[in-house]
């Protein structure tokens, strides 16, 4: 069938799209957002990681099922849960990062690392606790 035709015969049946206050909820939004120089990213005051070859680049960024996805054009840099934590550090970026700046063997690295984001959760809810 040539289309345009199908179309003219169809045309009685199409429904026009649905509002927009039924739309919008369903759309995703695209925020673009700058890597900081300790490989993080921010959004609504809390910091996310990304990995560290991602430093000063502008990057993506969609929230959508409670987690934010972070893009490099189109490709999936990292996914994160959204969190009222200030600092959210996935350790493979913190090691990534640590093995950057310490001169250690990668199992101290990995070592160090769960010291260190077990250590901030703590100041972190230490914290919460005194505003609280």
């Amino acid at each position: 069938m040539i289309p345009l035709l199908g179309l003219q015969k169809e045309k009685d049946f199409l429904q026009s799209p649905p509002r927009d206050n039924i739309r919008n909820p369903y759309l995703i939004k695209t925020i673009t957002v700058k890597v900081n120089s300790s490989s993080m990213i921010s959004y609504k005051g809390n910091q996310y990681s990304v990995p560290p070859k991602y430093m000063n680049r502008t990057l993506q960024l969609q929230v959508y099922d409670n987690q934010i996805h972070i893009y490099s054009n189109t490709d999936l840099v990292t996914i994160h849960s959204l969190s009222s934590k200030r600092l959210n550090y996935l350790e493979e970026h913190y090691t990534q990062i640590a093995k950057m700046t310490l001169p250690f063997d990668d199992e101290e690295i990995q070592r160090i690392a769960k010291e260190n984001l077990n250590k901030i959760g703590e100041l972190f809810h230490l914290l919460m606790g005194l505003l609280s």
